[in-house]
């Protein structure tokens, strides 16, 4: 049996999820809480954090610590299908002054 995607009609407020495809409208917390599923049980994210880490030395790409490290994304627009480029490894303070900018 061959399932067929249901056609929806997308808006300029819409966008198709990375998990299963099902459209759904933009708002903050929706957006939030898939990026939470997403870096807590996706195995994708986990393979590509490792992969980060490993590229980097496990050291921050900014300061050079070896401590606290965190896979900070430059960019959502690839989310669960991250390019090398989209990704750099920060120590958690790096961490925070790149969120504040």
């Amino acid at each position: 049996m061959i399932r067929r995607k249901k056609l929806v009609k997308r808006t300029s407020r819409s966008k198709v999820c990375n998990f299963c495809g099902t459209p759904y409208v933009l708002t903050e917390t929706r957006d939030r809480s898939l990026y939470d599923f997403y870096v807590k049980k996706s195995k994708i994210w986990k393979s590509n954090r490792e992969w980060a880490l490993e590229r980097a030395g496990n050291k921050c790409e900014q300061c050079g610590a070896t401590y606290s490290l965190q896979v900070h994304h430059k960019t959502y627009a690839h989310l669960g299908y991250e390019y090398p480029d989209d990704l750099i490894v920060l120590c958690e303070m790096c961490h925070e002054k790149e969120h504040e900018k």
